[in-house]
């Protein structure tokens, strides 16, 4: 694990990390690297072979093992460390956590979504949650006694939450204190695709619920949010009913569930009428944990396929020099073809390690950063988890036919990974929400701020070629961008069309610019700095074309 460490040291001396973070990362890491490198990843095959079980309504067990591991981490006290520690946290920055649950995810994706949907809740509550609620349901969150779940999807509704039909009504014979805006609700309603649903790694589960009241008004504007526990505090079942776990291509290890609530009693989380932007709390938490899981499948697609190409021979190198006599074959790593893949999955693991860690200390100063950190999460979560993808896809390749047989590895990390680019919004919902409302609405000012702050970065570097390069794409984004916002006035349907390409476009330059921050730091790195500039970084030049051909 020590060169995982070393990648995650530089990665933050890179980003401009403080000691106090440097010094934290290396007391935290080995130990964590030790669980999940001794207790999840074993784990990581059996989850996908066993799967999730759904005993009743009330009762789902998750596969052999999982359970344990978590009470194991839960005991070791990792669950809530970036949590205040008035609610039992114990009050280290958020970036923190973050490093942590990437070494957890890396060896076992399907588990680590269970706490870090319940850090997710804890975060949402502790936002948006009144006094009482804090008080009463926060500790239990922040210590991992109880997890969470964010219930948004419905039969009729995946992206589109204005239809969601849910319905929430004050319960007449409750005691309110509404000064607090707290108060017992009763949810019915039927929610499809809730991970981690429901579990046997705590007794109770706090689900985060959207729904409509009668009084509010159509569409968005009139959802809620509630905090609704399988289990109320005198321990009677709150009729959260599991009517069924979704069979689904991956991720077999984390329950995915269809719920429905009959007559279940809950608590208003904030203010009425405003759960689309409280939940957006919990959502941004999430689109960054799926961006923290592309970055674990590239890392693990780049460490099985650099094992595999050491030892699996065919055929001879073009290279004379490169052959190996005493052997009827080479090993494949000398094959230029094989090494570029496996160059190209480092460059997204660690280019994207960088984006990630960025927008982790970012967040540990999240009202200064707020602007910053909303414009780069819908990056970071959508071109990631497609670079995910293709990580995966190359590993298959490396592999060969040996790549597609269910016992190997990289036939589940393809699998798990693939669910990335659909959860918590589609890659094109992502481009849209960057385009058309991270940009276009706020005219143009969030890019204009990226690109000042990267040409300043870019300024005090040399002006060698990968400089140039880096400011010549600045150049073209912000030119084509202004444009194209002239264009989109009057015809609105070309946001629609474009939106993905630039999403990819620009993910590109970042990926680039922190794969040149590290290259900087450390000449070793210069080698993949090279390769993503002359093999990757082209593709800008295929995605504005199709932006320019479609605006003409």
């Amino acid at each position: 694990m020590k060169p995982f460490l070393d990648s995650i040291l530089l990665t933050l001396r890179a980003n401009r990390a403080s000691i106090y973070h440097l010094e934290l990362i290396q007391d935290i890491i080995p130990t964590i690297s030790s669980f999940s490198k001794d207790v999840l990843y074993p784990l990581n095959a059996v989850g996908d072979r066993h799967g999730c079980k759904r005993i009743d309504c009330e009762h789902v067990t998750t596969p052999p093992g999982f359970a344990a591991a978590y009470r194991q981490y839960k005991e070791q006290g990792w669950h809530g460390l970036s949590f205040p520690e008035e609610y039992s946290g114990t009050g280290l920055p958020s970036s923190i956590n973050i490093i942590k649950t990437e070494v957890m995810a890396t060896a076992n994706w399907s588990w680590s979504m269970y706490p870090g949907l319940g850090l997710g809740a804890a975060r949402t509550l502790l936002k948006h949650g009144c006094s009482n609620l804090l008080k009463d349901y926060l500790p239990k969150l922040v210590t991992g006694e109880v997890l969470g779940t964010m219930c948004l999807t419905e039969p009729q509704c995946g992206s589109d939450l204005s239809l969601i039909s849910t319905s929430a009504a004050r319960d007449p014979s409750a005691v309110r204190d509404t000064s607090a805006g707290d108060g017992e609700y009763i949810i019915n309603g039927t929610k499809i695709f809730i991970s981690c649903g429901n579990h046997d790694f705590t007794r109770n589960i706090y689900h985060c619920v959207l729904a409509r009241m009668k009084s509010g008004p159509p569409g968005l504007k009139g959802i809620s949010l509630f905090l609704v526990p399988k289990y109320l505090k005198d321990g009677t079942f709150n009729k959260v009913d599991t009517v069924r776990l979704e069979s689904k291509m991956g991720c077999h290890g984390s329950s995915t569930c269809e719920l429905h609530f009959s007559d279940s009693r809950g608590h208003l989380i904030g203010t009425e009428n405003k759960g689309i932007p409280h939940m957006f709390t919990f959502i941004n938490t999430s689109r960054i944990g799926v961006a923290l899981q592309g970055v674990a499948a590239s890392e693990m697609a780049a460490q099985y396929s650099l094992d595999y190409a050491l030892e699996r021979r065919a055929m001879r190198s073009f290279d004379t020099k490169k052959h190996e006599h005493e052997f009827p074959a080479d090993r494949i790593i000398v094959h230029p073809n094989v090494n570029d893949m496996i160059m190209t999955m480092r460059c997204f693991a660690d280019g994207g390690r960088s984006m990630l860690y960025e927008c982790a200390l970012l967040a540990d100063q999240e009202d200064k950063n707020e602007k910053e950190l909303d414009f780069l999460t819908p990056i970071l979560k959508g071109f990631m988890s497609e670079r995910a993808i293709e990580a995966t896809q190359l590993a298959i390749q490396v592999f060969g036919g040996h790549g597609y047989i269910f016992e190997n590895k990289v036939e589940q990390l393809s699998r798990d990974t693939r669910i990335g680019t659909i959860y918590e919004g589609t890659t094109a919902i992502q481009a849209l929400d960057l385009l058309a409302r991270k940009i276009l609405q706020r005219k143009l000012e969030p890019l204009n701020n990226f690109c000042k702050k990267t040409r300043q970065e870019l300024y005090r570097q040399p002006c060698d070629a990968y400089t140039r390069e880096m400011f010549r794409l600045l150049i073209e984004l912000q030119a084509f961008t202004i444009r194209f916002a002239f264009q989109a006035k009057t015809n609105h349907e070309l946001i629609g069309k474009i939106a993905v390409d630039y999403l990819a476009y620009i993910g590109y330059i970042v990926m680039g610019i922190h794969l040149l921050r590290l290259g900087r730091l450390d000449p070793g790195h210069l080698k993949y700095v090279d390769h993503y500039f002359n093999m990757i970084l082209p593709r800008t030049k295929s995605h504005m074309t199709v932006m320019k051909r479609v605006g003409n």
